[in-house]
Formats: C-alpha cells, structure tokens, sequence
C-alpha cells in the first residue's frame, strides 16, 4: 500500500489558491518500520556533473533533481535522466501540475533569476516570472502560492501567484533560504544564512498573513542553515546545514536543537520521500556532490 510523507514543504492537498489545509491525521505507529534507521544514510544515484541543488517529488512520487543546466528523474534503481534545461537551475518544486524552477541566471530578465514551469512529460518548458535575482529555494505555502527566498539578493522572501503576479511575503530577513510552513498553517519559518549569526526565524500567520518574525534558534558561526522541513507528526523543523554537514532538529514547542545527521558534504536541498520512496527518510541533494542521499528520520 502507498503511503504518505509524514514531513513536507508543501502541505499536500486539492486545495485552491488561498483556501488552508486540514490538519493532517496521525499516522499508525508501525508508519516507518520499513524505513531507513533515524540517522542511517543511503546513495540512491551518483554521477552529476555539476552537483546537485533542488530536489522534489510529483504526486505519483517521480522524484526530480537540478544540477547545473539540467532537471533530471531519479530512478529506484538508482539511474537517472535528463528532461529539460533550465539555465543555473537552482530549487524545484511541485506546482498546480509542473515542476517550478528556479533560476539565478544573471542574464534573465532586468537584474537576473526567475522560476520556470516544466511539463514532465513533455520537457516543454517557459518562463514563468522574472526578475527574481538570486533565487535559490522555493516552497509552496498552505494557500498554494510559491515562497522564493533569495539568500544572496534583497532581504526578503517573495510570493508568486498563480496569474505570475510578485508580492512580499515578509522582509528585512538578512540572507533567507529555506521556507516552510507548520502543518496546521500556524506558523511560518524561515532559514537565514546570515555568516555571523544564522538563524531560524519563526513567523505566526494568520490566514495568509505573516506576523513580526522572532529569532526561534540561532547557530554559531558559518553554520549556513539552507532548506528547511517541517513534520506533519510532531511540527519539528530539520535544518540542512550546509556548512558543518548536518542535518538538524528544531523542536517547535520548546526551540531546543539536535543532531539527525552529521559528516555530509555541504547539504542544501531536501524532500521528503512519497509514493514508493521511503516516506520517513529525507532526500538531500548538494552541489558540492555528485550524489543524492537519503537520510533516515523516524517518527
């Protein structure tokens, strides 16, 4: 029987723009007895060129990858194969039926980046928005519009409407990259690969409208939080830290940080398995590899 991820950026549903989700059900506790181990690390394709950076599945679970120029699929048997190009292809993600993304070309539009939509099954792909300068992660939020994060451009995170329309979803956050929502829709977090200081913010919403963002844990140093995950169980946050190699949990009720997974090469982009992929493992991507990686979360 198919099942279900139990973490997520994008809360999964048929819901229209600007309609929130229902709060997902608990999962029976046999859920990942199949899985991977919690910190146990699994290749499931090597052989990227230029590394690799988004990573997403479809609903069916088909699961996609970006590295330099190129989308590919990744196989169960551990091959892969291109589909499109998209000009630096940086984050991917599953939107009202194509994959979104972005691109930090600096020759597109006026001051460069914008997301692409791809066909699966065709290849054909256009350009959706642009400018978005520097754009390196997007995420869809719980009313089904895409937040872009920007780490290297303005200190912001822009919403993308569905007729192409760009809006700011909050600002003044200093080098944001991960975005993801709670999964009762109660709360944003965002990332912030500031050097000095980079932290975790945390965003309360109501409805589709973020509040004053507060500093929910800040890392040392360096440490460059990239993407970032929220779980339908518990509403932990895990936390690619590209710099030290680690994946890390943020406990959402009391703040308090530990370590999933350490010794990785620079992860950035992270999923969560669906479909006949492990449902309670996370897959992670990194252009400073030539690998996608599965890394086991439990319950």
């Amino acid at each position: 029987m198919r099942r279900l991820a139990l973490l997520t950026t994008a809360l999964v549903g048929c819901n229209a723009q600007g309609e929130l989700p229902e709060p997902a059900p608990d999962p029976p506790a046999e859920f990942c007895a199949d899985s991977l181990a919690p910190g146990a690390i699994e290749v499931i394709a090597t052989g990227f060129d230029d590394g690799t950076a988004g990573v997403a599945f479809s609903p069916d679970g088909r699961l996609f990858v970006t590295h330099g120029d190129r989308i590919e699929e990744v196989f169960p048997d551990g091959s892969h194969a291109p589909i499109a190009e998209v000009l630096n292809a940086t984050g991917l993600e599953w939107w009202a039926g194509t994959l979104a993304v972005l691109s930090a070309d600096l020759e597109l539009g006026d001051g460069g980046g914008g997301v692409f939509r791809t066909d699966i099954t065709s290849g054909a792909t256009e350009l959706f928005v642009s400018p978005l300068p520097g754009a390196e992660s997007v995420t869809i939020t719980p009313w089904r519009t895409l937040a872009v994060a920007s780490p290297g451009a303005d200190e912001e995170v822009v919403e993308v409407f569905t007729s192409g329309g760009l809006d700011d979803f909050v600002q003044d956050l200093p080098s944001p990259f991960g975005v993801a929502f709670a999964p009762d829709a109660s709360a944003a977090y965002i990332g912030s690969m500031l050097t000095a200081a980079p932290t975790l913010w945390r965003l309360p919403l109501t409805g589709t409208e973020p509040g004053e963002p507060e500093a929910w844990f800040t890392w040392g140093p360096g440490v460059a939080p990239a993407e970032i995950i929220t779980s339908t169980t518990d509403g932990a946050i895990y936390a690619a830290l590209a710099g030290p190699g680690r994946i890390a949990r943020v406990d959402a009720e009391t703040g308090e940080e530990s370590t999933v997974v350490s010794g990785l090469e620079a992860p950035t982009g992270m999923a969560l398995g669906t479909g006949d992929w492990d449902p309670c493992a996370l897959y992670v991507t990194s252009p400073s590899s030539d690998a996608v990686l599965a890394v086991g979360v439990g319950l």
